[in-house]
């Protein structure tokens, strides 16, 4: 597909712990893609992470607010998201090969 787009992510640290990030994307489809539709991708993303031991266990929360349609010219949905990441390899927790 061609077309043209943009997309940022960054995230700040707010303090040893607690982090925001943020970002956007956009996509655009050239015209002259009939396949595409009304398709476009348009979002910004907003969230925010708790870190319990630096990348290795934290948890977070995110929401991608969206502005996009999909082919058929209805809007796409705004996602809520809740994660968890939680590196068990120094206690001894190992994957069988």
């Amino acid at each position: 597909m061609d077309g043209w787009g943009s997309e940022l992510y960054g995230q700040y640290q707010v303090t040893d712990r607690i982090w925001f990030v943020g970002g956007y994307n956009i996509l655009k489809p050239d015209s002259d893609q009939i396949q595409t539709g009304d398709f476009r991708i348009r979002y910004g993303l907003l969230g925010l992470r708790y870190s319990f031991e630096d990348f290795r266990r934290m948890i977070w929360v995110n929401v991608r607010i969206n502005d996009g349609l999909n082919e058929d010219g209805t809007p796409r949905a705004n996602v809520y998201t809740i994660g968890v990441r939680w590196d068990l390899s120094k206690r001894g927790w190992r994957m069988s090969q």
